[in-house]
């Protein structure tokens, strides 16, 4: 079942809606026709990069974090 807060997640209703965070979203990645070679979800920034990850629990981290991923994201978290 989903939270209130991930029921009202602007990207809720796409294809493949796993979790949604503040500056990323994590799908899985066939219904959103990406590619799923490096992990069956993908995580999406604010800044269009993406991670494919092969656990929810990954997608979910990473969405939360995505300056693990993405250099951008990474900037912004630091000067904070």
């Amino acid at each position: 079942m989903r939270s209130p807060r991930q029921a009202t997640h602007p990207h809720a209703g796409h294809a493949g809606f796993v979790h949604g965070a503040t500056h990323a979203t994590a799908y899985l990645a066939e219904p959103q026709g990406m590619d799923d070679e490096g992990g069956k979800y993908a995580v999406v920034c604010e800044h269009n990069n993406i991670v494919n990850v092969t656990s929810k629990r990954d997608a979910r981290l990473c969405a939360i974090y995505p300056g693990n991923f993405c250099s951008d994201c990474y900037k912004r978290d630091a000067l904070r």
